[in-house]
């Protein structure tokens, strides 16, 4: 791309794409600001919050994070990868870890069919 593309871009587009053009922090700041990003985010923090999450355990329930639709966690994680949004925005990173944390807690108290099955076929 020119110089001359790239100069109008970082001076006329969005966030996303000036930030995807020259990694800086102010554009990062200005990306995790977006009001679909924050919606995103909020309505995934929602569906994570810990305080039933040992109800959750026991149920063998993911799914307030977990699923098909758009606003599930694997599904956000795949348009906020889109926007360029990655672990070396350090905001975004601490983010995905308290996620990750969540299902981590989850999954680990969770047998796996898969295993079991195995298991029993030997």
């Amino acid at each position: 791309m020119g110089s001359d593309v790239i100069n109008w871009l970082l001076e006329n587009a969005g966030a996303s794409i000036r930030y995807n053009l020259d990694k800086s922090v102010e554009n990062a700041e200005l990306l995790l600001k977006n009001s679909e990003l924050e919606a995103w985010w909020s309505r995934l923090a929602t569906r994570s919050q810990t305080n039933n999450l040992g109800e959750r355990l026991q149920a063998n329930n993911i799914g307030d994070i977990h699923g098909s639709h758009d606003y599930r966690m694997e599904n956000i994680l795949g348009k906020c990868w889109i926007l360029g949004l990655s672990k070396n925005i350090y905001a975004f990173a601490e983010n995905i870890n308290a996620r990750l944390h969540i299902v981590t807690q989850i999954t680990a108290q969770t047998p796996c069919i898969l295993h079991e099955e195995q298991a029993h076929r030997k």
